[in-house]
């Protein structure tokens, strides 16, 4: 089950990316909130999310269920894909489930849907393939999780201080763990160009590397009940069968290492707000597990 975190809704919904991915890195890659090469695997199922790689003919999915009122999701994505387009698709994913299915889980209307990527991310953001037939809400929901991906595989601050340190575009893009195009498409997002980013864009992949073309464009299922591109039984699999039930109180602990940590002193004053804060959130569930059991 998914604990919901008012701050990160909130976030989310002021449109500060830029915040916003350092919110989400901090809350649940605590360890690592710096890295450089961050392992988006590990962060996703720390959010309380279960990931898996199968082999797809498709990028990824994202299941999402209101099962009287126990929040389930699943994301699952293509095996046959590289590391790169991996972990672009699943902080793809991630970013919509942030921005697009948690505001409307926090109202109580979400029920059982997802969204199905059949165009490669990557190659959207990096290359602005696969955009043919999108309509403009389309458009913004993709465009909106696509930049929250490329900002969570490299915050500003971090991209900018490698970029001081060399102007080689393979090496800031190997840093990040991430493809040359994604690294100077997110440049230019910041206001920065790379050094030969035009010949970059062009089609060339890492040197001599491409991606595969990509489906034809991909449709979104929100909560509308709409599931005509996502089969009930897929999203009933992605939903149910990887997600074990949970209580309130397990759900709010997902980053053991930060509550491990909160019985040792900290020096960074933020660090300690934010441990009390989760503190309260984790309180706050314990209460409503007790509650819920008397209930019963």
């Amino acid at each position: 089950m998914l604990a919901i975190f008012p701050e990160i809704t909130a976030c989310a919904q002021s449109g500060d990316l830029e915040k916003l991915v350092l919110m989400v890195r901090q809350y649940f890659a605590p360890g690592s909130a710096s890295s450089l090469c961050l392992d988006v695997n590990a962060l996703v199922t720390n959010f309380g999310i279960p990931v898996r790689a199968e082999f797809l003919d498709y990028s990824g999915a994202l299941a999402v269920g209101d099962v009287r009122g126990e929040f389930r999701a699943s994301i699952v994505v293509n095996r046959s894909a590289g590391r790169e387009q991996q972990n672009f698709a699943l902080s793809h994913l991630l970013g919509h489930f942030i921005l697009h299915v948690q505001p409307i889980l926090s109202s109580g209307d979400w029920k059982r849907s997802g969204f199905k990527e059949t165009v490669c991310p990557l190659q959207r953001y990096a290359f602005a393939d696969g955009l043919s037939g999108m309509s403009a809400h389309e458009f913004a929901m993709e465009d909106l999780a696509d930049r929250f991906a490329a900002a969570l595989l490299m915050p500003s601050d971090l991209l900018l201080k490698v970029v001081e340190r060399s102007t080689d575009p393979s090496k800031v893009a190997q840093v990040f763990g991430v493809t040359i195009e994604t690294a100077t498409r997110r440049l230019e997002d910041l206001g920065r160009k790379a050094p030969d980013a035009q010949s970059l864009r062009s089609g060339a992949v890492g040197g001599n590397r491409t991606i595969e073309s990509s489906a034809p464009a991909r449709k979104s299922i929100a909560g509308s009940g709409s599931q005509s591109d996502v089969p009930a039984s897929q999203l009933i699999r992605d939903v149910n069968q990887p997600v074990p039930p949970t209580s309130r109180a397990v759900a709010a602990h997902t980053y053991s290492d930060v509550a491990q940590g909160e019985s040792k002193p900290r020096k960074d004053q933020n660090v300690a707000s934010e441990l009390k804060g989760m503190a309260r959130i984790r309180e706050l569930a314990r209460k409503l597990d007790k509650f819920g059991d008397k209930s019963r």
